[in-house]
Order: C-alpha cells, then sequence, then structure tokens
C-alpha cells in the first residue's frame, strides 16, 4: 500500500536548445525588443531586416508577420 500513496517526483520538462540564424537582427535597446518570447515558451517574435517575424519552436522555419514592415519592438 505504500507504494501505492508515495509522492511521486516531479517531473520537469526537458529542456531545448536550439540556435536561431537570424539575417539582419535590428537591435536598438533605445526603441524596442529586438526578440519576445511567449509566456509558454512555444513561440517567439523577432525583429528582423525591418519587420517581425513569428517562429513557433515546433516548426524549422520563421514566418513574416504581414503588415509589420517598419516594424522595431517585439511583444506578445
Amino acid at each position: 500500500m505504500w507504494i501505492l500513496t508515495s509522492p511521486r517526483a516531479a517531473v520537469s520538462p526537458p529542456v531545448t536548445r536550439f540556435e536561431i540564424d537570424v539575417p539582419d537582427l535590428t537591435v536598438d535597446l533605445m526603441t524596442g525588443n529586438p526578440v519576445a518570447i511567449s509566456s509558454d515558451g512555444s513561440r517567439l517574435v523577432y525583429v528582423a531586416g525591418g519587420q517581425l517575424h513569428l517562429r513557433s519552436l515546433n516548426e524549422l522555419e520563421a514566418k513574416p508577420i504581414p503588415n509589420t514592415k517598419g516594424g522595431y519592438s517585439s511583444f506578445f
């Protein structure tokens, strides 16, 4: 009976590491955030080439967000 009622060890989610090659990353700390990560950690938005791009971490490629040319600050 002890085995069935003993508390189980908490299982941590796996650590995910990856590298993103971002051409022309716009980094201007005075005007905005160049990279933002969603609160659940599943997506990120970054500014590259004067446009915002969205990358879901379960996909290999980022996609430009329509109508964000001239964007300079990423956010969720």
